[in-house]
């Protein structure tokens, strides 16, 4: 049996707008990341003026149909550790260290 396709904006969704996005499996989504580090790796993309992969956090997009996603679709509650990897490798193509690490940081003293 195939896997259900989620359509996942490129931005985050506004009133009466035609968003592009991209269609994923549930398995490439999750449904909140409680660190907000995703949000503030989208935003700092952004300011490059890019728009490099489709938001993969369904919580803004769907704001009510948590359970729907999570318990009928199968999309993960929150990013896993190898999520995490991989927006720190997205966020190196854009730019380097120096110039991420006063915009980007997912740790709060």
């Amino acid at each position: 049996m195939s896997s259900p396709s989620i359509f996942t904006p490129l931005q985050r969704p506004r009133a009466s707008e035609v968003i592009p996005g991209r269609f994923l499996a549930p398995e490439g989504l999750y449904w909140h990341d409680p660190t907000g580090c995703s949000e503030i790796t989208e935003d700092f993309v952004a300011t490059k003026n890019r728009s490099m992969f489709p938001r993969r956090m369904l919580s803004a997009a769907y704001p009510n149909l948590c359970e729907f996603f999570t318990l009928t679709c199968g999309v993960p509650k929150a990013p896993t550790t190898s999520n995490y990897v991989e927006m720190l490798l997205q966020l190196s193509t854009i730019a380097l260290p120096s110039q991420a690490a006063n915009h980007v940081s997912c740790f709060t003293t």
